[in-house]
């Protein structure tokens, strides 16, 4: 995946706050929603005894969700969308596959040298291991393309759940009309165009989320009020270099979206 950013010449193929923007937002392929971390309930709060009465629930509410999104975005539901929640732990696991089948080790190390060249990251600075935590942290939900399922964080607030739902499962609606696979591999020098059909797909969906969101004076208000009472705080944004923190923010800043980042 071609990551490339006009730095200078010799560093034209080296791109480490692009690679940011775009982890953040295509954790997975496609989408992964991020919330304020004080949104959301310690790992493994959730006692196992109910974990298949939540999965039952969850699969419902995937139903109820997938059909007003239907309905919004005007596609037709051609499948069901298998979900499931998923602890931290897996969620981590995620993201260190994605990241070795999209990013070479090269590409990664090459980031990581620029922000220090630059003077834009402190010598000890790792940043693979930074974006791993990072998403760990925030990652709140996902639809996976290959597997063509929907995955939620089992300790998302209950007011931001459903606006989630609706984010991600517009992309699963997109993938079925639209084949979302057909755009994971980029080739080299190709990055413009990247952006171009993230930013396109991720519009989409966030759209068709705020209209979720605002069909229902009481989703609004309760959406809302889980952002107002638990605050935008993230502890490994905050610890991250100031380019990619100011990065992530103008970025969140930009798309208007005072929960995520993406």
């Amino acid at each position: 995946m071609s990551k490339q950013i006009n730095i200078a010449v010799s560093l034209r193929k080296q791109a480490p706050l692009l690679l940011l923007v775009i982890f953040l937002g295509v954790c997975t392929v496609w989408s992964s929603e991020l919330l304020p971390v004080s949104a959301q309930r310690p790992a493994g709060s959730a006692d196992t005894s109910t974990t298949a009465a939540r999965n039952a629930a969850l699969t419902a509410a995937t139903e109820e969700v997938l059909k007003e999104t239907s309905q919004i975005r005007e596609l037709a539901v051609l499948r069901p969308v298998p979900s499931s929640a998923q602890s931290r732990a897996q969620i981590e696991q995620m993201i260190l596959r994605n990241l070795d089948r999209n990013t070479k080790p090269g590409e990664m190390h090459a980031a990581e040298v620029t922000l220090k060249k630059l003077g834009l990251a402190p010598a000890d600075f790792q940043y693979r291991p930074l974006v791993v935590r990072l998403l760990t942290e925030q990652v709140a939900g996902y639809y996976d393309p290959k597997a063509q399922q929907f995955h939620l964080a089992d300790w998302i607030d209950a007011d931001a759940q459903k606006p989630i739902m609706a984010h991600e499962l517009v992309h699963a609606l997109q993938d079925q009309h639209f084949n979302l696979r057909r755009f994971e591999k980029w080739p080299d020098g190709d990055s413009d165009a990247q952006l171009a059909a993230h930013a396109l797909i991720e519009g989409d969906a966030t759209l068709a989320m705020s209209q979720y969101i605002m069909k229902n004076p009481l989703r609004a208000l309760g959406f809302l009020k889980s952002i107002a009472e638990t605050g935008m705080a993230s502890e490994e944004l905050d610890k991250a270099p100031r380019a990619l923190r100011e990065t992530a923010q103008a970025k969140r800043a930009r798309s208007g979206d005072r929960g995520r980042l993406a």
